[in-house]
């Protein structure tokens, strides 16, 4: 599997979840709780797909509501979901063949399977195990074992020829030690035994078979262990290295398959995983020995891993003797070139020796001193710090700069909070200033409609007593018409 090969349309898998802990996870309760719980139900698509497995269902209907299992499929397909390209998508979908319902759907970067099969398979995602290779010859010789073994029990007990006029069979059935058969005459005659001849011995040169084709499929063999007898007393070491390595072949073929299939790309998944989520340093010890500073937003993204099965080193005294070899090539050059010398120099004889104690199973640190740091002394330069030294450096480094980084934001907050306290008085200020000039318009405002109220009610004032005295002088005049005694007309007093 690779997101980034073209041919890639789509990639999914499923699982069974409980529903609390897809709850746990953030999935909308409801829709979760709604889900039928799983059957075990399959299509006919299905079984026609994995009809080589066995499969067992289990029904958890009558557990705890939260705690039934559904089935969840993750589907990874290329898409233009949101207008924004075709990118790879994960579609999180509850459900079966029926009653799907999605759940999530969201972009990412790269599928999260790694296969780790020991023999491929066409067209399939997962290959073969060693039991996918054995189990029918296991089948077989089972097989093989109970007829062998039947054979053997019918031959030490065969079975009897009785007459049945002539014996009672209730006791004959019996097979109960010191037993008494009661017989009417003779018991030559009346009981015989059914001679059956014991051919197992034909069966055992097919299991001989089977066992060969066992370890021929596996690698598996007592050769490649060094086990059989009659090989080591008949063949010279040179005939048995040869076989044992024949052997090892099929191992060594499963070995590298699943390094360079599955780990690699899981190693490749980790890789990229440390680099997207690893946001700080890290202090780690490298080969058991040196400490470095790891930090992994440094890395490149495209980098490839290669993986190194380490087959093909041999046993532990092909090792050894190998070893012997390099370094007596390498002491010879320096008796030559003196230890110094460009090609074999001093420190390359003690990593060999650091490699003889260790395939040895010793420790080397007890045998052997390294010379680099007394050769620097010789001349002149300053001593390679050990690994605890570089591990105390990097661990002050570290926290020096976080002590920095700290120092850093705690200036950085002092500046943000008097530039705030700044723009907060500039603000106040400002707000004062434009509050004091609306209020003053306000009183403005106010002052001159009270003006215009005044005027507007002396001149309402004034009006009305224009109206008043016109009313006066009217009524006078209505008075002195009809001759009012507060008037001056002659008016009759007695009407």
């Amino acid at each position: 599997l690779d997101e980034n090969d073209h041919t890639f349309t789509f990639a999914a898998h499923r699982q069974l979840r409980t529903v609390q802990s897809l709850i746990d996870d953030g999935y909308d309760e409801d829709l979760v709780m709604q889900a039928n719980t799983y059957n075990g139900d399959y299509n006919m698509l299905y079984e026609q797909r994995y009809d080589d497995l066995t499969t067992v269902t289990e029904n958890f209907n009558d557990t705890d509501p939260k705690q039934r299992r559904v089935e969840i499929c993750e589907a990874y397909l290329r898409c233009d979901y949101d207008g924004s390209g075709d990118k790879l998508h994960r579609v999180t979908c509850l459900g079966g063949y029926s009653n799907t319902v999605i759940l999530d759907i969201e972009p990412c970067e790269e599928l999260p399977f790694a296969s780790l099969t020991a023999v491929p398979r066409q067209h399939r995602l997962m290959g073969y195990s060693l039991v996918d290779l054995v189990k029918d010859l296991q089948r077989v010789k089972t097989s093989l074992w109970r007829g062998m073994l039947n054979g053997l029990y019918h031959s030490l007990y065969p079975r009897l020829i009785a007459d049945e006029q002539r014996v009672e069979l209730d006791d004959l059935l019996s097979s109960s030690p010191n037993s008494v058969i009661r017989v009417q005459g003779s018991p030559q005659t009346a009981i015989q035994p059914l001679a059956t001849q014991w051919s197992g011995g034909q069966a055992f040169p097919m299991i001989q078979y089977i066992d060969g084709q066992l370890q021929r499929r596996t690698g598996i063999t007592e050769m490649a262990a060094g086990l059989d007898a009659n090989v080591l007393h008949s063949e010279t070491a040179r005939a048995v290295d040869e076989q044992s390595m024949a052997a090892r072949a099929r191992i060594e073929l499963i070995a590298r398959t699943m390094a360079n299939g599955g780990f690699k790309r899981l190693l490749m998944l980790a890789y990229k995983m440390l680099m997207r989520h690893q946001d700080h340093e890290r202090v780690v010890k490298l080969r058991g020995k040196q400490w470095a500073t790891v930090d992994p937003r440094t890395w490149n993204a495209g980098l490839m891993v290669r993986v190194n099965t380490a087959l093909g080193t041999g046993t532990k005294a092909e090792q050894v003797q190998k070893l012997n070899f390099i370094a007596q090539k390498q002491e010879q050059l320096m008796a030559q070139m003196g230890v110094q010398n460009p090609v074999a120099p001093l420190p390359a004889y003690y990593q060999t020796l650091r490699k003889l104690a260790e395939a040895a199973d010793l420790e080397p640190d007890v045998f052997f001193a390294d010379p680099t740091m007394a050769m620097q002394q010789q001349a002149g330069q300053p001593p390679k710090p050990s690994p605890e030294q570089m591990k105390m450096q990097a661990e002050m480094q570290l926290k020096e700069k976080e002590s920095q980084d700290k120092l850093k934001v705690q200036q950085q907050e002092g500046q943000m909070t008097a530039e705030l306290a700044r723009y907060k008085a500039e603000l106040d200020a400002t707000l004062q200033r434009e509050s004091a000039a609306l209020k003053a318009e306000v009183q403005r405002e106010i002052a001159a409609q009270k003006l215009e109220l005044d005027k507007e009610i002396e001149a309402n004032r004034h009006m009305f007593r224009l109206r008043e005295l016109e009313m006066e002088r009217e009524l006078e005049r209505e008075k002195m018409i009809v001759g009012a005694r507060d008037g001056q007309g002659n008016i009759n007093v007695s009407d």
